[in-house]
């Protein structure tokens, strides 16, 4: 089964983040589109500004798994965050960037995650081995479980 976070624990996850500063407002926004909207680390990297309208919240997620187009809606809290951040981010034509105005890659987004669930005291480690019979830690909180609790919340 996989791994859904509470209410309790989004929120503690919000909490590690300052909107009022403008990374804190980038990775608020990051992490509110995942829970909210069910986005792939791939999908939130790769959109742009010609993908969201800034008045309606409709994000078109253009190719995503499996090539497929979709169309999402983001509404209160979370689209006037974004909305924020679109108005104070640096140029370029992903939204989310670096403050130099460069792409995001999964690598930021997936340290993002686990850096906040550990401030919030919710990341726990389990060693797994792998096929080569090589030991690794697998964390509880990454980013696909902001889209599995997204789809579980959802369907609730």
């Amino acid at each position: 089964m996989p791994e859904v976070l509470t209410v309790v624990e989004q929120n503690r996850i919000l909490e590690q983040v300052n909107p009022k500063t403008i990374t804190g407002l980038r990775n608020t926004c990051i992490i509110k589109i995942m829970l909210d909207a069910g986005l792939r680390v791939s999908e939130v990297i790769n959109l742009r500004l010609r993908d969201i309208d800034l008045n309606t919240g409709k994000i078109m997620i253009r190719e995503g798994k499996g090539k497929k187009d979709r169309a999402l809606w983001l509404r209160g809290e979370t689209l006037e965050q974004v909305q924020e951040w679109v108005s104070k981010k640096p140029e370029g034509e992903y939204i989310f960037t670096t403050l130099k105005g460069k792409q995001l890659n999964d690598r930021y987004i997936r340290q993002l995650v686990d850096r906040v669930a550990v401030k919030a005291g919710i990341q726990e480690y389990q060693t797994r081995v792998n096929e080569a019979g090589e030991e690794y830690q697998e964390s509880k909180v990454h980013p696909h479980t902001l889209r599995h609790t997204f789809a579980t919340d959802f369907y609730r």
